[in-house]
C-alpha cells in the first residue's frame, strides 16, 4: 500500500490508515510520500506566519510517522518542492502577462527573478518534482527514511 499525503491533507482524513495501526496498514510494506512545500519554517515573512506554521507541523507528522515504521518495510518521507510551474502557476502568469499586454515568457521570467535564492533561475517543472518522489518510493530507497528531501532548485540557503 502506498499513500501520498499533501501539504492541505490531514493524515486523520485518509481512508483506512491510523496512526496507532500505520504498521498494520502497511503490513507488507509501502511508502508514505508527504509533498510540502520548501520553505517551512525558514525564513518566514512576519504576516506568513501560519503558513510557515503550517508547513513545519507536516514535517513534525511525517517525522513523528518514520518513527511509527521503525523496524517495518514501511518507509515515511517528505518532498520539498520549490517553485514549480504547476497548471495553476501557469494560468496566474497567463493573466498577468495579458493584464500588462507582455508575452508570458517575460512575465514568467520576471516572476522567478524576484527570487535571488534561486540557483536553477528558473521554475521547477512538476516532472522534475515527480521524479524525485518516484525514486523516494522506489526499492532503490528503502534505507531512506523520515528524510526531508529538497526539491527547491537551491532556493533555501541553508545546509539544513
Amino acid at each position: 500500500m502506498d499513500l501520498r499525503l499533501t501539504g492541505k491533507t490531514a493524515f486523520g482524513e485518509v481512508p483506512g490508515a491510523s496512526v496507532s495501526g500505520l504498521a498494520a496498514d502497511f503490513a507488507d510494506g509501502g511508502d508514505v510520500e508527504r509533498l510540502c512545500d520548501a520553505l517551512p519554517g525558514v525564513n518566514i515573512p512576519g504576516n506568513m506566519i501560519h503558513y510557515g506554521t503550517s508547513k513545519t507541523a507536516m514535517l513534525a507528522v511525517g517525522d513523528g510517522l518514520a518513527k511509527l515504521t521503525k523496524g517495518t518495510a514501511v518507509t515515511v518521507n517528505s518532498v520539498l518542492g520549490g517553485p514549480a510551474y504547476s497548471d495553476g502557476v501557469a494560468g496566474t502568469v497567463k493573466a498577468l502577462a495579458g493584464a500588462q499586454a507582455i508575452p508570458e515568457e517575460q512575465m514568467k521570467a520576471a516572476i522567478i527573478g524576484t527570487n535571488q535564492t534561486t540557483l536553477l533561475q528558473r521554475f521547477i517543472e512538476p516532472a522534475e518534482i515527480a521524479g524525485v518522489v518516484a525514486f523516494v518510493a522506489s526499492p532503490v530507497a528503502a534505507a531512506i527514511n523520515g528524510a526531508a528531501v529538497r526539491v527547491d532548485g537551491g532556493v533555501l540557503t541553508t545546509l539544513l
